[in-house]
């Protein structure tokens, strides 16, 4: 099968068209080779919606999808597609076949369990290889290593997974990172892992997750001053509302699943012009 008619396949049957194992390894490919193609900081400018957490929740992300496409913006997804949920193959493969025949009409960005030392803990892993041989779960790792890291929309709004990192200051340095080489343990990576905390300066360890830091306030607002931005939307952490404002509101955690039962209203954001519009998928 061509990679268009696959691609197309995929899209108009989201949820029951499983490519089989040549067509599949034939699609990963193409997307690896569509995705190292894009910088680890992608900037773009128009209308934005920024998606959090999807983990395998089918219907936020079609739902996410079409309320972009109501409001004429780019969608930007900003992480952990896999693990946790039920349809978790569906929701990356819808996503790589929509990347594979219009490379610029949405972003796929990295979160934490788009590194294969996490999905081979939280279920992609199984899930995978419960339909396909073991190469295939190794080439969709090859294909998340290649996605970018932060999407920057018209110069002002950042949007990342994580958030500040305590050995990044300036967006430079996080484009130089050399990501297909990159273990998802490494402590270069605060951008995909660290949360934000109203109650501390500077780095702390992070008690929730046991690994990386929290970031305080004065760091945060260093981060936005040196690299002249304004706001930042990340993912990361469940939230039963779906958002929270942190810092004066110059940073908005959101959350777009309802895979799990701590999130009960999952939301995107729309950023037009000079309006932020938090929205919920229901």
């Amino acid at each position: 099968m061509n990679i268009r008619e696959l691609c197309e396949n995929i899209i108009s049957d989201p949820e029951g068209y499983l490519p089989d194992t040549a067509d599949m390894i034939q699609l990963l490919k193409e997307a690896s080779d569509i995705l190292s193609k894009e910088k680890v900081v992608e900037h773009r400018s128009g209308y934005g919606l920024f998606i959090g957490d999807i983990h395998g929740d089918l219907h936020s992300m079609l739902k996410a999808l079409d309320i972009a496409k109501q409001r004429n913006a780019l969608p930007i997804f900003m992480g952990d597609y896999v693990d946790r949920g039920t349809h978790q193959l569906q929701v990356v493969n819808y996503l790589l076949a929509r990347k594979i025949l219009e490379p610029d009409s949405l972003v796929l960005l990295r979160g934490n369990h788009e590194f294969k030392e996490i999905n081979l803990k939280y279920g992609f892993s199984d899930i995978v290889m419960g339909e396909y041989p073991e190469t295939v779960y190794w080439l969709y790792n090859i294909a998340f290593s290649e996605m970018p890291l932060a999407a920057v929309l018209n110069r002002k709004v950042i949007g990342l997974h994580g958030g500040v990192a305590s050995n990044i200051k300036y967006l430079k340095e996080l484009e130089d990172l050399p990501l297909t080489q990159m273990s998802g343990r490494d402590p270069r990576l605060g951008n995909v892992w660290n949360d934000p905390s109203e109650e501390h300066d500077g780095f702390e360890s992070n008690p929730s997750r046991k690994t990386f830091f929290t970031f305080g306030r004065d760091v945060f607002l260093e981060f936005m001053r040196s690299n002249e931005l304004q706001f930042m939307i990340r993912g990361h952490q469940e939230i039963e509302s779906g958002f929270r404002h942190s810092f004066d509101n110059k940073l908005l955690s959101i959350f777009s699943s309802k895979g799990n039962e701590k999130v009960v209203e999952p939301k995107v954001v729309f950023v037009g012009g000079g309006d932020v519009e938090i929205l919920e998928l229901g």
